[in-house]
């Protein structure tokens, strides 16, 4: 069948080259033709675009490209754009001189998700905020020595464990059920190796031997500073679409520069562990898995939107595009929860290379809410 597909998909191109040879004087070597479409899911209201673009090796094509749909059908699209008033899914493909390109698909929906109001402020005089510091455990299911990190994190004392919110980035292996694709968390906080434990992207620990370091690092990064910002947000999901609409508010009690990011968390994950020894838990089942980290500043900076100047006192609202916060068909949204953070600049870790670490954060479930939380 994909050999048919193959060749069916030759005959379609071979059928436009006429009308599409390449432009004279364009030259792109050897390179894959490559197609993207952004954004990959847009309202079917006849408006709302989404742009496809062609490039071979990093270059952008601008003419000569043919479009075909998921028949081999030649599409017309005015300024590489698709809009349709009609829900469902679209698959093109492209075709440039003899390349042939990937699949995109684009999802039209009949409305994005609308986040529910962000709760009133309980204290609108105080900025005394309970700070969180998180945790990111690097891991993976073929990493035989990840199983005694998670003794170390499940043992931290009941005085210290309250004040961490948990993520899970499972970078390891590509074959874990709950890898994080294509987001290199491990670049942005500089991990060399697996198992690490990462507080606040700020602090590293990748010694598993003695729970006493960890404990440590947690409790350091907890005594380290006070709560410069609260955070009120909340999430409203959209069973048809699969959006989660995430609306914040942060309020400053330190005049700073800030940014803010939304990652979508998943438990429950089964998924066989390579296990070198370690003994006490179900090391199969994973939770706190990152399914979405939606903070990207470039490709290996997660710190956050830059939400600019927040002045002592004052409060700035910030909604999430709801189409990068989409649930796979495969995720069980019953499982999911948000974690929201704020991060701001500050001298150079000795651990990581960012001078941006996060301050506080707070979970947020979907359809729910949280208020700021004082002191």
């Amino acid at each position: 069948m994909k050999n048919l597909k193959f060749l069916a998909m030759m005959f379609a191109a071979a059928l436009s080259f006429a009308a599409c040879e390449p432009v004279e004087g364009e030259e792109f070597g050897d390179g894959e033709l490559e197609l993207k479409a952004t954004p990959s899911i847009i309202l079917c209201d006849g408006e709302y675009a989404s742009t496809l673009e062609a490039t071979i090796g990093g270059k952008k094509v601008t003419s000569g490209v043919s479009i075909f749909d998921n028949k081999n059908n030649p599409v017309e699209l005015p300024g590489m754009k698709f809009t349709t008033t009609k829900a469902g899914t679209y698959t093109f493909w492209a075709s440039y001189g003899d390349k042939i390109s990937n699949e995109v698909t684009i999802t039209a929906v009949v409305e994005f998700p609308a986040a529910t109001e962000i709760p009133l402020d309980p204290n609108p005089s105080s900025t005394s905020f309970v700070r969180k510091v998180m945790l990111t455990q690097f891991t993976g299911t073929n990493c035989g020595f990840c199983p005694f990190m998670v003794n170390c994190i499940k043992q931290l004392p009941v005085a210290v464990s309250k004040h961490c919110i948990l993520t899970a980035a499972h970078r390891f292996n590509q074959d874990d059920p709950a890898y994080l694709t294509g987001v290199p968390l491990e670049q942005t906080m500089a991990v060399g190796g697996f198992p690490t434990l990462a507080v606040d992207m700020h602090s590293l620990e990748s010694d598993y031997r003695y729970p006493a370091l960890i404990r440590g690092m947690v409790q350091n990064a907890i005594d380290r500073e006070d709560a410069k910002v609260g955070i009120a947000a909340c999430a409203s999901y959209n069973n048809k679409s699969r959006m989660v609409a995430v609306k914040a508010e942060v309020k400053a009690a330190v005049t700073g520069n800030y940014r803010i990011g939304a990652w979508l968390l998943e438990d429950g994950i089964e998924g066989r562990q390579i296990n070198n020894g370690a003994t006490g838990y179900d090391y199969d089942t994973h939770d706190n898995c990152i399914r979405i980290a939606d903070s990207r500043v470039t490709g290996t900076d997660y710190t956050g939107y830059y939400l600019g100047e927040i002045k002592a006192g004052e409060k700035k609202v910030f909604e999430f595009n709801p189409t990068n916060m989409t649930l796979d068909a495969s995720w069980k949204a019953e499982n999911c929860r948000l974690v929201i953070f704020v991060t701001c600049e500050g001298p150079e870790s000795p651990y990581t290379e960012n001078t941006w670490y996060v301050n506080n954060v707070v979970v947020c479930p979907l359809n729910s809410s949280v208020a700021y939380q004082y002191k």
